[in-house]
């Protein structure tokens, strides 16, 4: 079966302005960007929004931590050649998180990569210092795990938490689908894959 990209080009791009066009009529706290009324805690880590927990426990592989920039706050998690870290300064931040700079570190995308690179510096070949691991620091089993298990484990449930904390606009988004109104889009689901979480709690509210 083909993606949405080759179906429909530039699905991921009409996807995400459906999906600001939606975000506005339903409300922002439906978006993990969305600074939580009361933080998020899984085990000894913490976060004010759904997304700093997401990049917060990511795990990048550094080749050599001697060249990482001073002012980064980074925790070694498994020391090696290479090494794993995270960043957990992002899960400090409540609000303006887009324009944090750990956040500019750990989202994922080619325009930051000047930043990573300048923050996690280059091997003597040139080569970039970084890369992304693929898994995330599980806050329970302190293991890294693979995507899918973190949000399963981590990312839905936190949603979830963050979304109880919103039930009248929860309760105004469960009657407009029973109105057929804003609906979830698949181009907006490929474009933005919390929204399956956000459709299985409103179902289930």
């Amino acid at each position: 079966m083909g993606t949405w990209d080759s179906i429909v080009p530039g699905a991921r791009a009409e996807g995400h302005e459906q999906y600001k066009v939606w975000l506005n009529a339903v409300g922002s706290c439906f978006s993990p960007f969305f600074p939580s009324q009361q933080v998020l805690r899984f085990g000894p880590w913490s976060s004010w929004t759904t997304e700093g927990l997401y990049l917060g426990l990511k795990l990048l592989v550094i080749g050599d931590c001697s060249l990482i920039d001073p002012l980064v706050e980074f925790e070694l998690f498994r020391r090696g050649v290479p090494s794993l870290v995270h960043v957990p300064a992002v899960m400090a931040a409540r609000d303006d998180l887009v324009h944090q700079g750990a956040f500019q570190l750990l989202k994922s995308g080619r325009k930051y990569n000047a930043i990573r690179n300048r923050c996690f510096g280059r091997l003597n070949r040139g080569e970039a210092n970084w890369a992304w691991s693929g898994t995330w620091r599980h806050p329970i089993l302190n293991v890294p795990v693979p995507r899918e298990q973190f949000e399963r484990d981590v990312f839905g449930p936190a949603l979830f938490l963050s979304l109880s904390q919103h039930g009248t606009e929860v309760a105004r988004l469960k009657a407009f689908w029973g109105n057929g109104q804003h609906r979830i889009s698949d181009k907006m689901r490929l474009a933005h894959g919390h929204l399956r979480y956000v459709e299985e709690y409103v179902r289930q509210a």
